[in-house]
């Protein structure tokens, strides 16, 4: 199931048109907000915000804190990371690791903005499981 791109709607796999609009929009696949209440998603701004800025730090707090049962902030945990495992191997590395700050910058603009997005490129990873 995804969202339409012109109007948020959630359109169901395989449909091409949204019942909403009925655009022929393509469907945003990265967009899940629909799965999770709008009163978490404003319950885990800050645990979003933690995860992504301060990986190893968001995730302790997140995984051993109050929220340690919702699955929106098992998402971020998983999110905060992988971005930053990645960050540590790219710097490691000598890579300077620019996609990885956008991937955080992204997360952190989706999160204060209410929406939940699988990330680009590693939306399916998962090291925390989130959606069980």
């Amino acid at each position: 199931m995804g969202t339409c791109t012109k109007c948020g709607a959630q359109i169901a796999e395989g449909q091409t048109l949204c019942a909403a609009c009925a655009s022929a929009a393509p469907v945003n696949e990265s967009d899940i907000t629909h799965l999770f209440d709008a009163a978490e998603i404003e319950a885990n701004k800050t645990n979003a915000i933690l995860c992504y800025l301060l990986w190893y730090i968001g995730t302790i707090i997140v995984m051993c804190g109050s929220s340690k049962e919702s699955k929106l902030a098992k998402f971020y945990a998983n999110y905060g990371l992988i971005l930053g495992l990645a960050y540590v191997i790219l710097f490691w590395t000598g890579v300077v690791p620019i996609v990885v700050t956008v991937f955080m910058i992204l997360g952190i603009v989706d999160a204060v903005n209410g929406r939940v997005k699988k990330l680009p490129l590693i939306g399916n990873l998962k090291i925390i499981k989130w959606d069980e």
